[in-house]
């Protein structure tokens, strides 16, 4: 009996182009885990055959920071005021907050 994975109906092949974005506030725990994470990223990138193709870090951040010129960077100003950034698992609270965004409009 041949086992067949049930990705293999979701992803017929492997992909061949990988795009890594992470999202940083721009502290300096974010930063240092930033630098990891993209040093990491370029040594895998550079192996023969790699999908590896791209890596963004999303900034939200009022002013650039130190990563800037060292990390791919795309920088977009903090949330609007008086909307929480939620980090983790929602709670219901939460969810019913972003469900309210989206009908009833930014």
């Amino acid at each position: 009996m041949t086992s067949v994975s049930p990705w293999s109906k979701v992803y017929p092949e492997p992909p061949t182009c990988l795009h890594t974005v992470l999202t940083s506030s721009g502290n300096a725990y974010m930063n240092w885990q930033t630098r990891i994470m993209y040093q990491t990223y370029l040594k895998h990138a550079a192996a023969p055959g790699s999908v590896m193709k791209a890596f963004t870090r999303v900034l939200h951040r009022g002013k650039d920071d130190e990563l800037m010129q060292e990390v791919p960077t795309m920088r977009f100003d903090p949330n609007q005021a008086g909307l929480k950034l939620i980090v983790g698992v929602p709670r219901n609270a939460d969810l019913l907050e972003i469900e309210g965004l989206f009908t009833q409009g930014w």
